[in-house]
Parts: C-alpha cells; structure tokens; sequence
C-alpha cells in the first residue's frame, strides 16, 4: 500500500502570474511518489475539477535530491487560495485536497530597506555613489523594475535612477522570490525625498508603468543626500559678508554668508 506522509509547501514559494514557482516537498522512510500526481486548483473548484493553467497534473517523479522532490510550473491566471491537490499511487485513488493553499497574485512588497539584512525602515543614501535597496514581499523577480524618481507619479527619474531590474535572493540554489535587492551603480541627483517605483509587467498583474511603492499606506521614500567634495574659499573674514562655493555631487542649493 502506498502512504505519503507529508506534503510541504515551504514559505519561500513564489506567488506569482506567469513565473515559475517551485512545489518542495520531503522524501520521508516511509512515503514514496512513484506514481503520485499533484495539481493546483481554485478555491472554489473540487480537486477532481479542472486545474488552472500552468497547475495541471503532473507526476511527482522529478528528481531533486534524496531529501526532496521539486517540480517547477508557470501559472498562468490568478487566483486567491488555491488548492493543492494530490492523488496517490493506489488502485481507484482519486485527487483530494491536501489542505495547503498557494495564492497567485501581482508581486507585493512588505518591506524596503537599505540595510542588507532586509529589516527596519531606513532608506539613506548618498549621491554620487552606489545604492542598494532591499526588499521584502511576494513574487519578487527580474521581471519587476525599480527606479527611484522626484515625483509621486514617477515620471522623473533621479540622474542615475533610471529602472532597473530587481535580483531575487538565492536559498539553496533556487530564488527565493519573498526577498530581492535592486541596484543603482551611481545616483548622481540628491533628494530629500525621492520616491522609490516598481514597474511590474501587465502578465504579472501589474499596470505596466513605473507607480510609487506602497506598503501600510506610507508612500516609500528615500533620502539620497548631497556630498560636498571642495569649498571656495576655505579661509574668511570674521565679521565681513563673504560668498562661499561648494562643489560636489547632487548639490542643490547655493547660500552668501
């Protein structure tokens, strides 16, 4: 008789349309998958109804590892909870519901950040240098792209801000699409506060245009601040108006003293 034991779908499985997304369950002693199928469904829909698109069956065969089975689909519409469904190797099996779900959705994100540890809130950098940004969310790919623009509508980028697109994190080879950094090798425009945008493709439920990120209804914002690299004249008097230049990257602002 043919037991399978247990069916993982891990936190890092991507949630996205028309991606791949990656089902990782464990090999046990005790369960095989010869001859078992899974298939995704919506949530509306019984398990022995039709699959959505890129989620029909498929035989759990693929070889991965001698800890774990992968197999990698493209779905192909969007749904909220659908099922996962599984139907052994046994005479008269038929798919049942598994009980784990996978929601397919445009990529969100819960996090931006400039620190590597993809925590916090803090979004600072300088101009003229290279900035990093990190990112926490759902569905996060290559096929997004960010820019960092001076306008809510994000129709003026910053000098050196232009899109670019993100890198999703790698766990144990494979992307892990909750996490992703973007890069810009030079931001040559300061802002106080400089709106960071995501252009996320129409077949990813996206609108196709740059609009600022939002997460918990805060527009996310970062601050990319001026560098001054020389000062003219660097000796006045005490006492006397004098009119001082400052020459670097980003400034903005000249002020007589």
């Amino acid at each position: 008789m043919h037991l399978v034991v247990a069916l993982v779908a891990p936190d890092y499985l991507a949630e996205m349309t028309y991606l791949q997304i990656q089902m990782i369950y464990p090999r046990q002693t005790h369960n095989t998958w010869n001859g078992d199928y899974l298939k995704i469904v919506a949530a509306g829909t019984a398990c022995s109804g039709t699959a959505l698109g890129g989620g029909e069956e498929y035989s759990a065969n693929t070889a991965y590892s001698s800890t774990a089975k992968k197999h990698t689909l493209t779905i192909t519409a969007s749904s909220t909870n659908a099922k996962i469904c599984l139907k052994v190797n046994h005479a008269g099996a038929v798919y049942v519901d598994t009980g784990l779900t996978i929601t397919i959705q445009a990529p969100t994100f819960t996090v931006a950040t400039t620190s590597s540890s993809y925590t916090g809130t803090t979004r600072v950098d300088q101009a003229g240098s290279s900035v990093y940004i990190y990112f926490r969310g759902y569905g996060l790919s290559s096929a997004t792209t960010i820019s960092l623009a001076s306008d809510a509508g994000c129709t003026t980028d910053l000098a050196g801000a232009t899109e670019q697109a993100l890198t999703a994190y790698t766990y144990n080879g494979d992307a892990d699409t909750t996490k992703a950094r973007v890069y810009f090798s030079q931001v040559n425009e300061a802002n106080p506060n400089a709106y960071v945008c995501a252009k996320i493709p129409t077949n990813n439920d996206g609108s196709g245009s740059a609009a600022k990120i939002i997460i918990s209804s805060v527009n996310i914002q970062i601050v990319v601040w001026t560098v001054s690299t020389t000062i003219s004249p660097n000796i006045v008097a005490r006492n006397l108006a004098s009119s001082i230049t400052f020459t670097g990257v980003g400034l903005q602002l000249h002020r007589s003293l």
